[in-house]
């Protein structure tokens, strides 16, 4: 999805700030061309610690992918409490629950339409007690998959098939 970014990037008329993770070499270009518009921050890769430290400074997680089939990163940004903003993959819905912990954007032909812009306008202008109910929000939704919730389900599921 960073070639959705770029787009966001080349067409938005805030400011904004960007941290880009990843090996998107082939965009590396127009990323960087982009810097005298925006304050982007572009890595290659990080440490968990480090990447950890990137979401604690962040506002938002976009996720801006065409596909995605569950979405680790998202789950990552949500547990430090960062709400997600996503394109509508079967990733993200399993786990986005638009105005409440993040927000879903349409996925189609036509990323920037007027009903996303609308949505990612209404993201960046929320006010304070909305935002900070959602990035409660994020922290609560994720529980279910932090370590020790899903090694006891697996543990309860062995169990019931040792059982049969």
């Amino acid at each position: 999805g960073i070639d959705r970014l770029i787009e966001l990037l080349e067409r938005s008329d805030n400011t904004l700030s960007v941290a880009v993770v990843g090996q998107g070499q082939k965009y590396q270009s127009q990323l960087e061309a982009l810097t005298h518009r925006h304050s982007l921050s572009l890595f290659s890769s990080l440490e968990p610690k480090q990447l950890a430290g990137i979401y604690h400074q962040s506002k938002y997680l976009i996720n801006l992918s065409h596909n995605e089939s569950f979405g680790l990163v998202m789950t990552e940004a949500m547990a430090c409490g960062i709400p997600v903003i996503a394109s509508k993959t079967d990733g993200s819905t399993i786990q986005v629950v638009d105005e409440e912990n993040g927000f879903i954007l349409e996925n189609s032909t036509d990323f920037l339409s007027e009903k996303n812009l609308n949505i990612l306008n209404h993201a960046l202008g929320l006010d304070g007690q909305h935002y900070q109910l959602m990035c409660e929000n994020a922290i609560k939704s994720v529980q279910v998959y932090k370590l020790e919730n899903i090694s006891a389900e697996l543990c309860h599921l062995y169990q019931r098939l040792l059982e049969k």
